[in-house]
């Protein structure tokens, strides 16, 4: 009798975990589908204004032939658009720098482009 009961102990047990591992696994797929889908796109070395839907806003472009950016201008429409975005730094690498740490670029180090030239410089 002592070995039928370990088995029906070991099988009771494995349903618990069967049954614990299914929930957490039915729990997890809840909680993945309540998460917002979040793409972040930055594009690289381009001013404000070199969006079609900006010039559009603009009065100076009023007249004056504007850039087609169908796309960024849908993803601007759909999205989310920034009117008042600001930078710490204007200069790319810095800027990058700062946006990937979360740092100001005084805390980061980076505080311009470095050019090949003055990398290679003896003092």
């Amino acid at each position: 009798g002592f070995f039928i009961g370990m088995n029906v102990i070991k099988d009771v047990l494995l349903l618990k975990t069967l049954i614990i591992v299914s929930f957490s696994l039915y729990c997890l797929g809840e909680t993945a589908r309540k998460k917002p889908n979040i793409l972040y796109l930055l594009t690289d070395q381009q001013r404000f204004d070199a969006i079609q839907r900006v010039q559009n806003e603009l009065s100076q472009y009023d007249g004056h032939l504007k850039v087609r950016t169908p796309i960024l201008d849908r993803l601007s429409r759909d999205g989310a658009y920034f009117r008042k975005a600001y930078t710490q730094c204007p200069v790319c690498g810095p800027a990058r720098t700062s946006l990937r740490t979360g740092c100001t670029i005084e805390r980061t180090g980076v505080q311009t482009n470095p050019l090949k030239d003055d990398e290679n410089q003896l003092n």
